[in-house]
C-alpha cells in the first residue's frame, strides 16, 4: 500500500512538475467549477455545459502560450531599459541552482531541483540560455491570467449564446 501511495505521489510530482501537466490540472478544475456554476445558475441543459466546459478549457489552453508571448514581450523591453545586468542576474541564479543540485546531501539536492524547476523554467529561453528578471517575470504573470481571463469570459458569454429562445425577452417592433 505504501508503495502505491508513493507511486501515486511521483506520478503527480512530475505531472504537476511540468507545465503542461500544470496547464492540464489547473484547467480542469477551473472547468469543473465553471461548469457546477453554469449548471446551479443557468438553464444549460447537461449537453450545453459539457459543450460550454469544453470551449472553455480548450480557449483557456490556448491562451497560456499566447500570454506567455505578449508578457514576454513586455518584460523583454522594460529590461531592455534596466541594462545587461537583468540578464545577467538570472544566469547567476541559475548557476547556484545547477550547483546546489550536485550537493552530496540528497535533501538540498531534491529541493535545489524543486525550485531550480518551478522557478527558474520561467526565465530559461527556447534556446536554453537565461531571459531577464521581467521578461521571465510579466511572462509567467500574464500567462497565468490570459487563460483565468479567457475561461471565464467564455463561461460567462457561452450561457447567452445557448438561450432558449423562450426565454429571450420579445422584440417589440
Amino acid at each position: 500500500m505504501r508503495a502505491a501511495g508513493n507511486n501515486l505521489w511521483e506520478t503527480f510530482k512530475n505531472v504537476y512538475g511540468s507545465e503542461l501537466g500544470q496547464d492540464i490540472i489547473e484547467t480542469s478544475i477551473k472547468g469543473g467549477v465553471a461548469a457546477s456554476g453554469q449548471a446551479a445558475l443557468t438553464d444549460m441543459t447537461p449537453q450545453e455545459i459539457a459543450l460550454a466546459t469544453a470551449i472553455g478549457m480548450a480557449g483557456a489552453m490556448g491562451a497560456r502560450p499566447i500570454g506567455k508571448r505578449i508578457g514576454r514581450h513586455i518584460g523583454r523591453a522594460v529590461d531592455a531599459g534596466r541594462g545587461p545586468g537583468a540578464a545577467n542576474a538570472m544566469e547567476t541564479m541559475n548557476n547556484f541552482f545547477v550547483k546546489a543540485k550536485q550537493n552530496k546531501n540528497p535533501v538540498v539536492r531534491e529541493g535545489a531541483d524543486l525550485v531550480h524547476r518551478r522557478f527558474m523554467a520561467n526565465y530559461a529561453k527556447e534556446d536554453g540560455s537565461m531571459s531577464g528578471y521581467w521578461e521571465g517575470l510579466l511572462g509567467e504573470i500574464v500567462r497565468e491570467s490570459s487563460d483565468d481571463v479567457t475561461q471565464l469570459g467564455l463561461a460567462v458569454a457561452l450561457p447567452g449564446l445557448f438561450a432558449r429562445e423562450e426565454n429571450l425577452p420579445e422584440q417589440q417592433m
